[in-house]
């Protein structure tokens, strides 16, 4: 039986020009956004960097938008992408809560992991690191205080759910570009590929960042290699939400998550192994772990319906991560 035709404005046009084009544009405007970092000399000491970067991370989506505008023209936008339909609610609420979930979760197993390695040390009983950190900002009176800050490790849980809320406009300028458009566009190469590329040129538009020694404090090839490894890694699970779901807002809500995630380093560190801006590379190692331990599990279960390539012909192959409910 020949295959049902897409329901009208779902398909994102996949053109060689198309993808091209974005990939041009996300990357161009991002180091256009990061210049004045370079120039200046400053590098991340910038009095302004965060709003620069803020100004990049909605590159992808400026890019999207001129391409699904004027190169690829799907009937839809918001279809296309993944934008709407906001139904049925059980699945996309389902798939949110999943999607909150995942990322501190992988967080707290590579810190756990890297902890029994011996590459990072935790301290349980007072919280040393995370008082070093608090202190300042006067969540806890005493630096060097000893046992555990309840009330503090709450006040400091509750402003990051605050933070998260406040990034979902920035973390949908990138998702809108990799997750809304990309990740479609490429499912004629299969679903697979689809997410490892994808998550690849994901990591490498990083660079006017990580090349300033953003988040691995590794100016270098180095570090941009690990952040394209570790990009592909929570690619594949942005992705898997983005097509298990067929809705873009799942993998908006994660991203914010896997960046409020980052800060569970501090809270269970010890302070006297030092504690900085960057989070270790050990971390990043053993997140990265479990990421990959994740995948693996997941690709042992039955496959979940993808919700994008079941409407796109041309498509190949689904994610098996786990058993569909629907």
């Amino acid at each position: 039986m020949p295959a049902a035709p897409p329901p009208a404005g779902t398909a994102v046009p996949g053109s060689r020009i198309a993808i091209t084009v974005f990939c041009l544009l996300s990357f161009g405007l991002a180091w256009a956004a990061a210049a004045p970092l370079w120039i200046s000399g400053a590098g991340l000491a910038h009095p302004q960097a965060k709003l620069f970067i803020m100004g990049m991370m909605f590159s992808p989506a400026v890019a999207a938008f001129l391409v699904l505008r004027f190169v690829a023209r799907p009937a839809s936008i918001p279809r296309a992408t993944g934008m709407t339909p906001l139904r049925p609610a059980r699945t996309l609420i389902r798939y949110c809560v999943i999607g909150f979930a995942i990322p501190p979760l992988v967080m707290l197993v590579g810190v756990l992991a890297a902890a029994a390695a011996g590459t990072y040390r935790l301290d349980l009983a007072d919280f040393s690191a995370f008082r070093a950190f608090a202190a300042p900002l006067g969540l806890v009176g005493d630096a060097d205080g000893t046992g555990v800050p309840f009330a503090a490790l709450g006040l400091f849980a509750a402003l990051q759910l605050v933070g998260w809320a406040a990034g979902l406009p920035m973390m949908f300028g990138e998702e809108w570009g990799w997750r809304g458009y990309l990740l479609p566009a490429l499912l004629h190469l299969g679903t697979l590929p689809a997410l490892l590329l994808h998550g690849a040129i994901w990591g490498l538009w990083h660079a006017p960042v990580i090349l300033l020694g953003y988040n691995f404090g590794r100016p270098d090839a180095v570090g941009l290699a690990a952040m394209t490894a570790w990009c592909v890694l929570m690619g594949v699970i942005l992705g898997w939400l983005r097509l298990a779901s067929g809705s873009l807002w799942p993998a908006v809500i994660a991203h914010g998550a896997t960046n409020s995630g980052s800060a569970l380093f501090v809270v269970f560190g010890d302070a006297s192994a030092g504690a900085g801006d960057a989070v270790p590379m050990a971390l990043w190692v053993a997140s990265g772990a479990a990421m990959l331990l994740l995948i693996t599990l997941g690709a042992a279960l039955p496959p979940v319906r993808n919700a994008v390539t079941s409407r796109l012909p041309g498509a190949r192959g689904a994610l098996r991560l786990r058993r569909a409910a629907d």
